[in-house]
């Protein structure tokens, strides 16, 4: 297990990690944390995931959502390294962000999200040309976040553009969901 300290905050990574994933590092660049802004360290690290918050969705816009129009925030960009998923890390990663996001100063109440629709997640032909095979996964990601009290408000076809290696298009559902927090 390495375990190396960033800006006071510690990273836990797994020794089995592959070569390839150890040799994926990032360069400490962020602007502001919690909407404060820091001076970014510039130190490189390893990541074991990451997530976005957003006040705004541009891609999302024109899609009739049934949303609020204020204290809304999206979540995106939500990743958790291969090698430490189901060990806690992406409920732990959600439980900061639904804890942080109703406090000053962004005063949430309602967060939103989008996925690949369960059945599209894990559908074989998709999931051989998108990932090489069938990702091995406890839990499709539109149940993950059902389980967190997400619900789905709309099934968008195409939504995502998924590109597979080999440069074919696939047809593709997104699902968005919808947590009212305070």
């Amino acid at each position: 297990m390495n375990i190396r300290n960033v800006d006071s905050e510690y990273q836990v990574l797994p020794s089995d990690e592959s070569e390839k994933e150890k040799s994926q590092s990032l360069i400490d660049t962020a602007a502001s944390i919690n909407a404060v802004p820091r001076q970014s360290s510039q130190t490189d690290f390893i990541p074991i995931g990451h997530i976005s918050l957003e006040s705004k969705n541009k891609e999302a816009e024109h899609i009739d959502l049934d949303i609020p129009t204020e204290g809304v925030f999206w979540i995106k960009s939500f990743f958790i390294r291969h090698s430490v998923q189901g060990k806690g890390t992406g409920r732990a990663a959600m439980d900061e962000v639904e804890a942080m996001v109703v406090k000053e100063p962004l005063w949430a109440k309602t967060l939103i999200l989008s996925t690949v629709e369960g059945g599209d997640q894990v559908r074989e032909e998709f999931a051989k040309a998108r990932y090489g095979a069938v990702p091995k996964i406890k839990i499709v990601n539109q149940d993950w976040y059902s389980r967190r009290g997400y619900r789905g408000i709309k099934i968008v076809q195409n939504f995502f553009d998924v590109t597979d290696r080999n440069g074919k298009k696939w047809d593709t559902k997104a699902i968005f969901m919808r947590k009212d927090i305070s």
